[in-house]
């Protein structure tokens, strides 16, 4: 069985209040969908939450679509049937690696037997008090990715009409790494996702350096240390470019010095040729 939950948004203090409507889907083998809606007590949507996933040719779903309720949702159905893919999907959709899966090495794995090419979609509201970008995608963001079994991927961001924004991978990606962040999304969390074999793995841990490691990942101190780390080697490769820098400033300087030293030398050269001839002239 796999849990998948979305939390209350809490500002400044004060819960609000959501109603819902559908909380649970039966999944089998590529079948179609349950229907769900979400609202505030304004009739707006909540920004950031996913409002639909598309798994075409994706793991063991053909073609498959799933629009999630607000809060819980409980996914079942018999083993391979497709439950752990739905997560996966969301997990590749939203721009993440083979690795943090936990399932396959290389993306291609995750496309369905005999096709060419699988592709995820997903969909998260972008409406009330904190949009991204409101006038460019509208109330909804759509990740749209292909695998290709060549190896290659594609990446592009939808507006709320389906339009292509983004339609270059390399744009894409840096745009949907923004809508992330704007959002708070942090798909390589383990509190915000975590694997089945990262639950199995923890449960059968003893070693507190290793459950140290679940907490720094959580609480995402590892990635501050990394970006740190990051920082300090650019910094470090900065100075060094810095230091050449300047050398070659100084050695630009010497040779300035040198030239402007023969340049007076012929001006005062070509004084004293123009006074011989005025005085050869006399």
């Amino acid at each position: 069985q796999t849990f998948i939950s979305t939390f209350s948004e809490i500002q400044m203090g004060e819960k609000r209040k959501y109603w819902q409507t559908g909380s649970s889907m039966d999944q089998t083998n590529g079948h179609k969908k349950q229907k769900a809606s979400l609202f505030t007590q304004s009739g707006e949507n909540v920004p950031g939450i996913i409002k639909r996933v598309i798994l075409k040719d994706f793991m063991v779903h053909s073609d498959f679509t799933w629009e999630p309720c607000y809060n819980v949702n409980f996914i079942t159905g018999s083993n391979g049937s497709g439950k752990s893919s739905l997560l996966q999907g969301i997990v590749i959709g939203l721009m993440s690696d083979a690795k943090h899966t936990k399932r396959y090495k290389r993306l291609t794995d995750f496309i369905k037997r005999g096709a060419s090419k699988a592709v995820i979609k997903i969909s998260i509201f972008n409406a009330g008090e904190s949009p991204y970008n409101l006038e460019k995608y509208g109330p909804l963001i759509t990740f749209s990715r292909t695998l290709h079994a060549s190896g290659s991927t594609s990446m592009q961001l939808l507006d709320h009409k389906s339009n292509v924004v983004y339609g270059i991978s390399k744009a894409a990606k840096e745009e949907g790494k923004r809508i992330l962040q704007h959002f708070d999304i942090q798909i390589d969390n383990p509190l915000t996702v975590l694997q089945q074999d990262h639950a199995k793995e923890m449960l059968r841990v003893e070693k507190p350096e290793k459950l140290f490691e679940f907490f720094e990942s959580a609480t995402l101190i590892k990635q501050a240390r990394e970006q740190y780390q990051n920082a300090h080697t650019e910094i470090v490769q900065l100075k060094a470019e810095v230091a050449s820098q300047e050398k070659q400033v100084e050695l630009v300087k010497d040779e300035a010095n040198l030239y402007t030293e023969q340049y007076n030398k012929a001006t005062r050269n070509a004084l004293r040729d123009q006074e011989f001839s005025a005085l050869h002239k006399e």
